[in-house]
């Protein structure tokens, strides 16, 4: 009876294929046959159980421990018990093991604890030969009864096992997804959570060059691999350009949905990286547009006014048809000099500003005399002595910033002051130390009109006269722009508010340079 149903266990295991693709819970699993061997780079995952090697060998240590243990005990226990009782006894350890390891362990448990009970219960005692034919047909009912029970119970754990694996493996998804939603670069944490998700040491992005050499475009992880041969490569594209390279445990069949998922996690990162790329070459170009535009509305009448009256001055002075007197060839040559210096800043002016919006404008910061910076900016657009005034604490004695950029920084806002001062009405100049910020506040306040709160941000762009007049003393629009940016340069900052008596008033806050720690003597 015992070879009976060896051979009904035998032709069962041959009728009954397991289909691996139907309960790998959606994972891309693909069965591997035996071949020659495969490359480091292989983008083939091998097959193997989805129950953990851990779990697998658990239910063969307690098969093979726990059977001859349960044989002991029943035949202690012979007098006391009948065949039925002692094949539901050893049914209960064939459900725990396979529970444990699957169909395998839990048909073999089945069988060897078939075997067992007739060798220790069924006379004649010692032998696999069955005398009774109740005996035999319990015997054969138990092996059957073991094989489906094992596939039964197997079949639960390993879809328990599938359900904990798709709930981790979406879990890893999910934040990936977020760090691709929420991150300027999520390349990088990418490969980090990649790493954490398939319990990898390192890993790196490679993409083909085209001369067929490999960049590598990023990595995560201690020692990363250098090359696609330093570990498991897997494709992130369908033309196998960029290449996700994993160095660690060996992947198998059971990790090929995340591995998948993952390479379309950075797929998507990648294409996002693409878009922004264009994004801001697009915003680039346009904004050179923009400010090719602006130059052009904007300079038409203030670079061809002062080249008008040089031109005009120098014609009269070179005419033989008129006579010139001293004076007036001194006032001819006053307004060319006045022109000039027009001109010049205007010119000054548009090289700062593509400066400033190019981002490459160099800085020389040193300490530097606070009160030596606004002499030297109103000596600069020539301001008399008589039309401005300073207050200054002596606390605020250095700035920390590059001189020659805070300069025009503070003459460009002293020259739109000038520009809207009454006659007679000095500008006030205060100079504020604030020891605590660490900082030094400039604060230049003008009695003229003012700006509307709402338009003071405006008055901060490129171009902005915000209804200046265009007559001799108009400018571009670029003084408090120019301020603006060269204040930020310098680690500062310009703000806009009203001044006490009626007017604006420009605060630059500046760094305030440390002072010099005291020699050892």
């Amino acid at each position: 009876m015992l070879q009976l149903g060896l051979r009904v266990y035998a032709r069962f295991v041959a009728t009954t294929p397991i289909d691996l693709k139907r309960h790998a819970g959606g994972l891309n699993v693909q069965l591997v046959h035996p071949a020659k061997p495969q490359s480091k780079t292989a983008w083939r995952l091998p097959t193997v159980s989805v129950l953990s090697f851990r779990r697998r060998l658990s239910a063969w240590v307690i098969l093979v421990v726990g059977l001859p243990l349960l044989l002991m005990l029943l035949t202690v226990m012979r007098p006391h018990l009948r065949v039925d009782a002692a094949l539901l006894i050893t049914l209960a350890m064939t459900m725990a093991v396979a529970a444990l390891g699957g169909f395998a362990p839990g048909v073999t448990a089945s069988v060897l604890g078939a075997a067992a009970v007739n060798w220790g219960f069924v006379p004649p005692y010692g032998t696999l030969d069955v005398h009774d034919p109740a005996d035999a047909v319990s015997v054969s009912v138990f092996v059957l009864v073991g094989v489906v029970v094992a596939t039964l119970v197997g079949r639960v754990a390993r879809g328990s096992a599938e359900a904990v694996r798709a709930r981790n493996d979406a879990e890893a998804l999910s934040c990936m997804a977020t760090l691709v939603a929420t991150e300027v670069d999520p390349l990088p944490s990418l490969l980090e959570a990649a790493c954490d998700a398939l319990e990898m040491n390192a890993a790196a992005l490679f993409e083909r060059c085209p001369d067929g050499r490999w960049k590598k475009m990023t990595t995560a992880g201690m020692s990363p691999p250098s090359d696609i041969a330093d570990g498991f490569a897997h494709p992130v594209d369908s033309s196998a350009v960029r290449v996700l390279v994993l160095h660690g445990r060996a992947l198998n069949s059971n990790d090929a949905g995340l591995l998948d998922g993952i390479a379309n996690q950075i797929t998507v990162a990648l294409d996002a990286l693409a878009l922004r790329r264009e994004a801001a070459e697009a915003e680039i170009v346009s904004r050179a547009d923009q400010l090719r535009t602006s130059i052009l509305q904007a300079v038409s009448h203030d670079l061809r006014s002062p080249l008008t009256a040089i031109k005009a001055s120098v014609t009269t002075m070179l005419s033989d048809e008129v006579t010139l007197e001293v004076g007036d060839t001194i006032k001819l040559l006053a307004t060319i000099d006045c022109e000039v210096d027009r001109l010049n800043r205007v010119v000054g002016n548009l090289l700062d500003m593509s400066r400033l919006q190019a981002g490459v404008l160099p800085l020389d910061v040193e300490p530097i005399p606070i009160s030596e910076l606004i002499n030297s900016a109103a000596e600069s657009i020539g301001m008399q002595a008589c039309s401005w005034q300073m207050v200054i604490d002596p606390a605020a004695a250095t700035a920390l910033v590059d001189g020659a950029l805070m300069e025009r920084a503070i003459a460009n806002v002293m020259a739109n002051a000038a520009r809207v001062q009454p006659l007679g009405q000095p500008i006030q100049v205060t100079v504020l130390s604030d020891a605590e910020a660490g900082v030094i506040r400039v604060v230049i306040l003008d009695s003229g009109p003012g700006i509307p709160a709402d338009r003071r941000e405006q008055s901060l762009m490129p171009f902005q006269r915000l209804g200046d007049s265009r007559s001799h003393h108009g400018g571009v629009g670029l003084g408090l722009a120019i301020a603006d940016g060269l204040t930020r340069a310098n680690n500062g900052e310009l703000t806009l508010g009203d001044s006490p008596g009626g007017g604006l008033s420009v605060e630059l806050v500046v760094p305030i340079a440390a002072d010099p720690e005291p020699e050892d003597r």
